[in-house]
């Protein structure tokens, strides 16, 4: 036998051992409340700790996780498919393929493959001693095209339109085929939205299956039946495929996982958000373990692409080896030793919000790795969370610690959810000033003043919170429009109000503005009428009576809004004529990176565009800032230095490949603006966008425009404006009222504008009601 056929079949035995790799699923099981287990424990002992040896493969290629892999434990090696994109003579980038078997210390072995095709390679598999890759590229037009190509020692034989396999494709006109596997018979497997086509080896159709659902991913278990997961009537799960009955047979159901593979010691393993779980099943149900807790193992859960599983003890992923050139190298893991954590300092971090999964993670390993001294352990109340009731992991980190059944040392969540508010009503958290004040770099005069102001407590003056990244909701007009109001930093509810009445009658207030929409204007609540220190509020004032009496002004809802509102009957892209026509006088504007700053001249077509923000109290701010992740050192935090220098690692720049947002710190602001100035940015009528680094030779104008927009290159005269902009004050968007506040202000509110009450007895009844509330609570 060839050296080639041997390193095929192995890599096709892989099957044999570690071969479903199915996506596409998200689940959650709800956890029962404390009250039905023991309380919360700070963490001792770090378990499903696996440790990874890299086996790398040559600069510049990187593993093909949607190909088969294998790992030999005998003579140490992994056997994989790899790619790379290498610069040929004319400065162009060509893809070398090549199948490898690699040690620890690098390449065993290479066979070069010459797959004849320019196309990407988004799946493949093994019969016999050949390979199959399903190969998509695409037309002139944008048309997905799809072909198998087989390749054997003797070169490829490519099998092209695949669609006419298909009898959706007709149909269609156009399709994507996301799924291949081969069965232990060798016939192939297609796999496009809910259908499969399965090809006999002499590539005629031998049968067409159809599903009750997308088809997230489909291969080959180990007796050689071809599997399909999907969403099926009792829930997610497997299922095979029968191909002579052109059926699929009885689902096994597997929640909470996101990818699923067959191996032994279980029935089945699920690779969760959190950790790779090996499942068994049993008359009285299945039963789950935790095998590869990934933060546990300095593993980022966003970016684990496991390529099979050998057995319990050992997982064959693909690791990242090089982050500026985002190639892989297969590595394998190992099970090793639970850790003792009383030799280092523990920080122990809480969330329940769900939101974080994907940033969070990846900022804690990139701490833990840098870190030996000191241990990021998690506490994730999400488990707690069902798919009705995503906050319910929020409310119980908020109930365990305001009870003291559980004491973090930092939460990290967003400010306006309740687990972060909690710490803040009951004075559960550390002042972060004096941290600051002593820090190198997260220092007070290096934050920017709109997020100091809004993480500030106004009762003491303490900051109760740091965030790493930050976006800004604010109002977008001209100054010619605003009249007196085009040099205020923001404005009163009655001066909103006064400026509303004052516009004729062809020219709208805002976009979107209706009786059911309105509140979005102060901020989804009415916060502005309540001061909750004092326990009082005002809603029998002049301003929320007249408030009132603006709203029954409106249309009912966005339905009746379309019938009179010219801008809504208005397409996207042409919406601009009427901004600059004068007949809107203000738009809502986020501003979640500086490129976003350079499209402010878009709408109203000057660069005299003002930002005067939303109504607000007399005083406060109307430039809302939202945290989707921030960080509460609690007040019982045993080890507060080490907790600071958490926080600030989260927060200072020194993870600025994990942030998405606008930079806290001016320094970093400072350096992305010196980047931006390299870039040159094309922004369109029709919402889109696009930008990159400015070709000195080529820069484009605006003839390169292919719809109409504006060409942007972002100026130091630009970095000014917008510095000054992030250094005046902000309110945090989380400054709002309770639920049970806003539904009984947004109840009277409904029946003013059903016609059953006058605004004067509405906000009479308003002002009763929220008053013994607040009396209640206070």
């Amino acid at each position: 036998m060839t050296k080639s056929s041997t390193l095929i079949r192995k890599i096709a035995a892989w099957t044999l051992a570690a071969s479903l790799l199915l996506s596409g699923f998200t689940a959650c099981g709800q956890k029962k409340s404390p009250e039905d287990e023991d309380a919360a424990e700070k963490t001792e002992l770090l378990t499903g700790v696996y440790r990874g040896t890299v086996y790398p493969l040559p600069e510049g290629y990187s593993i093909d996780s949607s190909a088969a892999a294998t790992y030999d434990p005998e003579t140490d090696t992994v056997s994989c498919f790899a790619t790379g994109y290498f610069e040929n003579e004319d400065g162009d980038y060509e893809a070398n393929s090549a199948l490898f078997r690699l040690g620890p210390d690098g390449v065993k072995e290479e066979i070069p493959l010459d797959l004849g095709t320019d196309a990407y390679v988004s799946a493949s598999c093994t019969v016999g001693d050949d390979m199959v890759f399903l190969a998509q590229s695409w037309d002139d037009s944008g048309t997905p095209e799809n072909s198998l190509v087989r390749w054997t020692e003797g070169g490829c034989e490519t099998t092209d339109r695949l669609e006419r396999f298909f009898s959706q494709g007709a149909e269609n006109g156009w399709f994507t085929i996301n799924s291949l596997a081969a069965d232990g018979d060798g016939n192939l497997y297609l796999g496009a939205d809910q259908e499969i086509a399965v090809l006999k080896p002499d590539m005629t159709l031998l049968s067409n299956v159809f599903t009750s659902s997308w088809i997230n991913g489909m291969e080959t278990g180990a007796d050689g039946t071809v599997y399909i997961c999907s969403w099926f009537d009792e829930g997610t799960g497997i299922a095979p495929v029968d191909p002579v009955s052109h059926s699929i047979g009885k689902p096994i159901l597997l929640p909470n996982g996101s990818e699923f593979f067959f191996g032994p010691d279980f029935d089945v393993y699920v690779s969760t958000n959190t950790a790779l779980v090996g499942m068994t099943f049993g008359e009285n149900g299945s039963e789950s373990e935790t095998l590869v807790d990934y933060v546990n193992s300095n593993l980022n859960p966003n970016e684990v692409r496991i390529l099979g599983v050998i057995d319990r003890d050992t997982v064959l992923i693909a690791e990242q080896t090089d982050p500026e050139n985002w190639t892989s190298s297969p590595a394998v893991y190992r099970h090793a030793e639970d850790v003792d954590l009383s030799q280092v300092t523990v920080i122990e971090l809480a969330y329940g919000n769900q939101d974080l999964g994907y940033s969070l993670p990846q900022r804690i390993v990139a701490f833990n790795k840098a870190h030996p001294d000191m241990r990021i352990v998690v506490k994730d109340y999400t488990e707690y969370a069902a798919s009705d009731d995503w906050e319910a992991g929020i409310r119980q980190l908020a109930s365990d610690m305001v009870t003291g059944v559980y004491r973090p040392d930092i939460v990290a969540g967003s400010p306006d959810r309740q687990d972060l508010s909690a710490l803040k009503a009951k004075k559960l958290y550390r002042d972060l000033i004096p941290f600051m004040e002593k820090d190198d770099v997260l220092t007070p005069d290096n934050l920017f003043g709109c997020v100091k102001s809004a993480l500030t407590d106004p009762s003491d003056g303490t900051l109760w919170c740091m965030t790493s990244d930050f976006m800004l909701q604010t109002l977008l007009s001209t100054g010619k429009i605003l009249g007196k109001y085009a040099d205020r930093s923001g404005w009163t509810i009655g001066e909103f109000l006064d400026f509303a009445s004052s516009l004729p009658a062809d020219v709208e207030l805002g976009e979107g503005m209706s009786q059911d929409s309105a509140a979005a204007y102060l901020g989804g609540s009415y916060g502005a009428f309540i001061d909750e220190e004092a326990g009082t509020c005002s809603f029998d004032g002049e301003d929320f009576l007249r408030w009132l009496e603006f709203l029954k002004t409106l249309p009912k809802d966005y339905m009746e809004l379309g019938t009179v509102s010219a801008l809504e009957q208005t397409p996207w892209e042409e919406r601009y004529e009427l901004y600059r026509a004068g007949k809107v006088a203000l738009q809502s504007k986020g501003l979640h990176d500086l490129g976003d700053f350079l499209q402010l001249e878009m709408p109203f077509g000057t660069e005299d565009y003002r930002l005067i923000g939303y109504p607000a109290k007399e005083g406060e701010s109307g430039t809302w800032l939202r945290a989707d992740l921030a960080l509460v050192m609690t007040n019982w935090c045993e080890h507060p230095d080490e907790a600071w220098e958490v926080i600030s690692s989260f927060c200072d720049g020194s993870l600025e490949s994990y942030h998405n947002g606008l930079p806290v710190l001016k320094t970093e602001f400072d350096k992305q603006a010196e980047e931006y100035l390299t870039y040159e940015f094309a922004f369109y009528y029709d919402g889109s966008s696009s930008w990159g680094t400015i070709d000195p030779d080529h820069p484009m104008t605006e003839d390169d425009l292919d719809r109409p927009g504006i060409l942007k290159h972002f100026t130091k005269d630009d970095a000014v404006r917008i510095r000054s902009f992030l250094d005046q004050p902000a309110k945090l968007i989380a400054d709002t009222v309770d639920d049970e506040v806003n539904a009984i202000v947004y109840e009277e509110i409904s029946a003013l504008t059903a016609g059953v009450s006058s605004p004067a007895d509405c906000a009479k009844k308003i002002q009763s009601r929220v008053s013994i509330w607040l009396a209640e609570h206070k």
